[in-house]
């Protein structure tokens, strides 16, 4: 009877941990300040409170992604992001690598600081409509690619821009000198 009792344990422990094949896999951020290439970075618990992650998953193309309000996820230099959605609500860091690709919808209404043109291609920009931001804070930024913004924001930054870009909402340009 023991021996059953610690079995029923063992799965109820593990049964949570289970990422069924068939059910898309989805990332919440769980810690305040990471990297994207990081497991310590992703849970499979959506309030990113609680660490689940025993497969030590990171993002792929086949992942869905949630960056929770309140964490700064950064996608180091020379790393790519691919993901098959991305909800943005908190604050998403990609640095100058160009290639980013989120298979279907970019969604939410924080924020995405970029540093050169290098926002990622997608099928969906629900971004926009949901009211998230974009920030340039590189030097020397030129804009070839034609976007649409819901806000944008240039911080302490040269930009060019050298094709058309629609913005939705707000417009700042912030110089701190």
């Amino acid at each position: 009877m023991k021996t059953l009792a610690k079995i029923l344990l063992l799965l109820a422990f593990l049964i949570p941990n289970v990422v069924l094949a068939d059910e898309p896999i989805i990332l919440y951020s769980h810690q305040s300040i990471t990297k994207w290439d990081n497991p310590n970075t992703w849970t499979l618990e959506p309030s990113g409170k609680t660490f689940i992650n025993p497969q030590g998953l990171t993002p792929n193309a086949n992942t869905e992604v949630v960056i929770l309000a309140g964490v700064t996820v950064e996608v180091p230099d020379g790393y790519l992001l691919q993901c098959k959605d991305l909800t943005v609500n908190g604050i998403l860091k990609l640095n100058p690598s160009q290639g980013h690709t989120v298979a279907g919808t970019i969604k939410g209404n924080g924020l995405i600081n970029l540093k050169a043109d290098n926002y990622p291609s997608y099928t969906n920009n629900q971004f926009i409509t949901d009211g998230g931001t974009v920030v340039f804070d590189g030097t020397d930024v030129v804009l070839t690619t034609p976007h649409e913004y819901s806000n944008l924001k240039v911080k302490d930054s040269k930009l060019t821009i050298a094709a058309d870009i629609v913005c939705h909402g707000s417009l700042s340009v912030l110089l701190l000198n």
